[in-house]
């Protein structure tokens, strides 16, 4: 991989980040030179701006092992589906993309400020709302990298179930009192479910589909399949720690 030389006046984080992508090879969280911009450029000055982020933005494009997916895309994905507000992106969120990459709403407020400070969304202060109220608009930076992330290779997600782990506890350790949290679980299960089923009615129930709201459909349909999923295991597992 060819070296990428750091401009004189960056931070020392740029340089250091710089060196790793260019002399390893090794991969490199996306989102920390993201947050180095604003830094950077505020450190050089206002007229270097400009240059920092051309520079950033050419060091992405040598990194060969790239981030997976993050809370930036997500929020970039809501904005691009509409503009809004970052109190109204939180609400939305939790009624969508919520459903299966969860975020608090701080979390939220600050992704949306990192992005803006990185050049991928704008904030408009609307008129006449109080406490500063913006609307976020994505930029063709933002619309750039979120293309650039579905570009890349994804491997599968790494698993980390809590359920799995008592189900083996119980089976060296038990009988504990494992039925009532089962059942309690699917019945949570259960609720979700309905939700996904009124959503499924709600705004599905056209036979004709563009091919959004086909891809739209899809998730929420792999979200039914989970939940469903989720409901048998429960009570199979119910079903043998009574008969046992």
């Amino acid at each position: 991989m060819a070296r990428i030389a750091a401009p004189a006046f960056a931070l020392p984080g740029l340089q250091q980040v710089a060196k790793r992508a260019s002399s390893t090879g090794h991969s490199v969280h996306r989102e920390r030179i993201v947050l180095l911009k604003p830094i950077a450029a505020e450190k050089c000055g206002h007229l270097a701006i400009e240059f920092v982020h051309k520079w950033c933005e050419k060091l992405y494009c040598h990194i060969e092992t790239l981030s997976p997916m993050s809370l930036p895309h997500a929020l970039l994905t809501a904005l691009i589906e509409r503009p809004c507000s970052g109190s109204e992106l939180a609400e939305r969120f939790d009624r969508s993309i919520g459903y299966f990459w969860q975020a608090t709403h701080q979390q939220i407020y600050r992704e949306l400020a990192r992005l803006e400070a990185a050049g991928f969304v704008r904030g408009s202060l609307v008129d006449g709302a109080r406490g500063g109220k913006k609307t976020y608009l994505v930029l063709p930076a933002g619309l750039k990298e979120l293309r650039h992330w579905l570009a890349e290779a994804q491997a599968p997600s790494p698993v980390r179930d809590e359920l799995m782990v008592r189900l083996r506890a119980e089976a060296i350790i038990g009988p504990t009192h494992l039925i009532a949290k089962l059942e309690r679980l699917a019945g949570l299960h259960r609720e979700k479910l309905k939700v996904y089923r009124q959503i499924e009615a709600r705004d599905f129930s056209q036979k004709r589909m563009t091919r959004a709201e086909k891809l739209r459909l899809l998730v929420l349909e792999a979200g039914i399949d989970f939940e469903t999923q989720r409901i048998a295991l429960c009570e199979r597992a119910i079903s043998i720690l009574k008969t046992s």
